[in-house]
């Protein structure tokens, strides 16, 4: 990191900066965007989301396996060349520190916090 951050003032800047950090220590650099410096888009639901894969440049969009029917309804697929893929990790259980069971999405935290 270039220098030191100001400390998070907003719970949603708290939540980036959180994520950001994560996404350090684990080398992840796929670039993300907050919604608020977009554009304004005003189309509803699918095309909407259409709206704002076009404006990233995005070939493909990755959707949680739960809006796969809206999606369909809205026929997603035919009204753009946008590749529709969905979700669906599943997280392998490993041992984790301080925990007798596998807690899913728990790891980082406190691996990272050791």
């Amino acid at each position: 990191m270039a220098g030191k951050q100001p400390a998070p003032t907003t719970l949603s800047d708290m939540n980036i900066d959180q994520i950001t950090r994560c996404a350090e220590q684990l080398s992840i650099t796929t670039p993300c965007t907050r919604a608020s410096h977009l554009p304004q888009f005003t189309a509803h639901r699918t095309q909407r989301l259409i709206d704002i894969c076009d404006h990233l440049g995005c070939d493909t969009y990755v959707s949680p396996a739960g809006a796969a029917g809206y999606l369909a309804t809205d026929r997603f697929v035919d009204q753009t060349a946008i590749a529709l893929d969905f979700a669906n990790y599943q997280p392998p259980a490993y041992r984790q520190f301080g925990h007798d069971d596998f807690v899913s999405h728990l790891s980082i935290i406190i691996d990272k916090a050791r």
